[in-house]
């Protein structure tokens, strides 16, 4: 995230992980990061339909 906020100037930073992936769920999480709200049927399953997608932010104020 240093190099998200203080190379890039950048103000937020997103990360977005299928809803029954815990352990990417998990470092959002322990990170820091804000739940925003879970984007339905966002990622394709190649076996056929749809994944939910949890999208997660940090922003530049957030950031210690």
């Amino acid at each position: 995230a240093d190099i998200t906020f203080h190379d890039y100037h950048l103000n937020k930073l997103i990360i977005n992980a299928t809803v029954t992936n815990d352990a990417s769920n998990h470092v959002a999480e322990k990170a820091g990061f804000h739940l925003d709200g879970i984007l339905r049927q966002e990622d394709p399953n190649p076996r056929g339909g749809f994944f939910d997608v949890n999208t997660y932010s940090l922003l530049r104020s957030e950031w210690s």
